[in-house]
């Protein structure tokens, strides 16, 4: 921060991912300064339990249709219109 304020211009806002590092040094070097988190960061810890939701779905379908790769290579390689 001190390299910013170095640069002579007024800092206005902080913008950041809400990692507690940054959120104390923000509080203790610009107490005044409107503080903001990041919308991608926000919707993206919002979105995390449909994220996991969803990959323990994925899982559970890849376990039903593991193998049926195996019986589609089978289906390619026979010469018979059916299988094509």
């Amino acid at each position: 921060m001190e390299a910013v304020r170095s640069l002579g211009r007024p800092i206005v806002g902080v913008i950041s991912d809400k990692q507690a590092s940054i959120c104390l040094a923000v509080h203790h070097k610009l107490p005044t300064v409107p503080h903001q988190i990041c919308q991608y960061h926000d919707v993206k810890d919002v979105a995390q339990p449909i994220c996991d939701a969803d990959r323990h779905v994925k899982q559970e379908l890849n376990k039903k249709i593991r193998g049926i790769r195996e019986l589609e290579r089978q289906a390619e390689a026979m010469p018979s219109k059916e299988a094509q």
